[in-house]
């Protein structure tokens, strides 16, 4: 019994059989010296780890024979064998002893079983050479095991190294803003004090004369309170002589009374106020661009070349507008689309940029950009039919996107929507957007560009038409 009982500690985690040659880890954990040589193959520094506790090596670590437990494994292996008895296991059928394996069904069987009984027919072979064929292919799929937690450790590791990176650039991004946010703050706070100065000044203005003739009055009303009484007090002079003298002298003092006052300036003027505030605001706005963090200057030059407009394509005086008609007779070209494109004047090589897009009411288009490389004839010119190109395309009130034929196709509000297109060029990013009350994203292509890019647009059905808005850059 208590052979049985240590017999289950004797068993390697790796191969789930006993101990052959085991070597213990300075973890603590113990293995056959072959399943854990196997396991670190092809590994390097800073890769060993156990396979028990995930403790990791930053070196490989030389293997310690545990030779105590070596002891114990023949031990135990030789009183197995001089006192446990073979198996004798039999068939619940034909009463006969399993000498045999289906790997059909995976079972142990008698001769009796796939000679006339339900495994006839199958794949049967002794025990012996199944057990031989089966520790290969358990020996096969440890190894595929094996490789397979390789990659899914390399995939952890690489999904954390992405998850650091967008963190990294998150908190950047967040550190910029409240950069940004705080100059802006710094900025109002002056322009709110430039403001309330003004408005403290006019007051002062206005005030300032008021505020000096309240005081000459006060002064006045408290000289006339004592002329009063002296008037009042001639009531008791009986002497007639004294009585006209004093009359005289208060009737020159009324006469000294001024009854007209400054002359008063009015309201403050609001008007002033809000024309200071108008001066100071371009300032204000160039302390804000200033930070360049998210923003993108106003550029006219966007603008539709001529000399790459298809035959069937009219182009608006501006050359802000696509639409398509019916042949037009143009100068040839071998800059000229074949059929309904046209690309921008403008290219872009570097950079951040950004523009909008109002398309038609009808018919079939395509928005997006292209190398000026891409063909000009044939089926693979069209935009997005080629690695030249990338596009939102809307057929019959469905929208995809495209790129070298990839297709993904993405849901917008309304069939002909008006659009904002973003291009970040270092970064091979391309974005749309779906400009209602507020843009939605719609779908990011990401790549990286080799040539200068060009705004691009097709428009493939009769009057439907595609017109640049608004430019950034």
């Amino acid at each position: 019994m208590a052979v049985a009982g240590v017999r289950g500690e004797l068993d390697c985690t790796i191969c789930l059989c006993i101990y052959n040659n085991p070597v213990t880890l300075s973890c603590g954990h113990t293995f056959c010296h072959d399943c854990i040589d196997k396991i670190w193959q092809g590994k390097h520094n800073g890769d060993y780890e156990c396979p028990e506790c995930r403790k990791k090596f930053d070196a490989r670590p030389e293997f310690n024979k545990n030779i105590a437990l070596s002891n114990i494994v023949a031990s135990i292996c030789s009183s197995s064998c001089n006192q446990e008895k073979p198996l004798n296991w039999k068939c619940t059928i034909h009463n006969k002893t399993m000498k045999f394996y289906c790997f059909n069904d995976s079972t142990c069987v008698c001769v009796s079983c796939f000679v006339i009984g339900e495994h006839k027919g199958h794949q049967v072979e002794p025990l012996a050479e199944a057990s031989e064929k089966m520790k290969k292919e358990i020996k096969d799929v440890l190894e595929k095991l094996t490789l397979k937690d390789q990659q899914v450790e390399k995939r952890v590791i690489n999904l954390e190294a992405y998850k650091a990176k967008v963190e990294k650039k998150a908190n950047n991004v967040n550190e910029r803003i409240d950069s940004m946010f705080h100059k802006i703050k710094a900025q109002l706070d002056h322009l709110q004090k430039q403001f309330k100065d003004e408005v403290i000044h006019q007051e002062g203005q206005r005030t300032q004369p008021v505020l000096e003739q309240i005081q000459k009055l006060v002064e006045l009303r408290d000289d006339m309170s004592k002329r009063i009484k002296r008037i009042e007090g001639l009531e008791n002079v009986t002497e007639p002589l004294q009585f006209l003298l004093e009359c005289s002298t208060c009737k020159r003092d009324i006469c000294d009374v001024q009854d007209q006052d400054p002359p008063l300036l009015g309201d403050l003027d609001e008007v002033q106020i809000i024309m200071t505030l108008q001066s100071r605001m371009p300032f204000f706005l160039a302390a804000i661009k200033a930070q360049k963090l998210f923003y993108l200057q106003p550029i006219t030059d966007i603008l539709l070349d001529t000399n790459t407009s298809g035959t069937y394509v009219s182009i608006s005086p501006d050359l802000k507008t696509a639409t398509a008609l019916g042949h037009i007779r143009q100068p040839d070209s071998p800059h000229r689309f074949q059929y309904s494109q046209v690309l921008s004047t403008a290219k872009f090589c570097s950079g951040r940029h950004y523009w909008e897009v109002a398309t038609g009411l009808t018919g079939r288009w395509r928005v997006g950009i292209a190398y000026n490389s891409i063909d000009r004839r044939g089926d693979g010119h069209l935009l997005g039919n080629n690695n030249k190109s990338w596009c939102m395309d809307m057929y019959e009130k469905v929208h995809v996107m495209i790129h070298n034929h990839q297709v993904t196709h993405v849901v917008l509000s309304t069939p002909n929507p008006k659009l904002g297109i973003y291009l970040d060029y270092e970064a091979g990013r391309l974005s749309f957007f779906e400009l209602n009350q507020q843009a939605k994203h719609v779908h990011t292509f990401t790549t990286k560009f080799t040539e200068p890019v060009y705004a691009a647009f097709g428009v493939y059905d009769l009057h439907a038409s595609v017109t640049i808005l608004n430019a950034y850059s």
